[in-house]
């Protein structure tokens, strides 16, 4: 009897922390560490759109990014319109400069705004298919990934400063 007591409480705090751990919102105020660490960068040290960028074992390049209001990925998947939302879409390509297999399993954080007005984009929009999201599977060294990267982000946000924590490695790059 006390071991299935012991049990039940496991499998409820278990349940609670899984749950705890799930939720949050997506973005937050400036105050965070992320944003203190692009204050401490340079415009001049950022990578920049169309140009090869070293992160932590990849050379990274983003070939374009846009902002749109809704889009049909293929018969499966969408991006829905949704009031005062849109959806960036950032192309990227990332090379292996590593001797050894690694993977991009985060797609890094966003900054948008200037000022008092900076938000964080801590996650991107999670889409099941081929060429969307981060590398979960291992690219081998010498050998380069294309990808678009998807972030849902405030619209009132879409035509102001951009910088992302390219695949979360501290290294930024400036979008816009």
């Amino acid at each position: 009897m006390k071991k299935k007591v012991l049990l039940v409480i496991g499998i409820i705090v278990f349940v609670i922390l899984a749950v705890g751990s799930v939720g949050g919102d997506s973005s937050s105020s400036g105050s965070g560490s992320f944003t203190k660490k692009i204050a401490e960068v340079k415009e001049e040290e950022m990578g920049k759109i169309g140009e090869p960028f070293t992160t932590n074992n990849f050379e990274v390049t983003v070939s374009g990014i846009k902002a749109i209001d809704s889009q049909k990925i293929n018969s499966i998947t969408s991006l829905d319109k949704e009031d005062g939302v849109k959806y960036l879409i950032v192309d990227v390509s990332a090379k292996n400069i590593a001797n050894e297999s690694k993977s991009l399993v985060s797609a890094g954080k966003l900054i948008l705004g200037d000022g008092d007005d900076k938000i964080e984009i801590k996650n991107d929009e999670t889409l099941l298919t081929e060429g969307y999201g981060a590398f979960l599977e291992e690219v081998n060294p010498k050998l380069s990934k294309k990808t678009k990267l998807v972030y849902k982000i405030p619209a009132d946000y879409a035509d102001k400063t951009i910088i992302w924590d390219a695949f979360g490695s501290s290294k930024f790059i400036k979008l816009q």
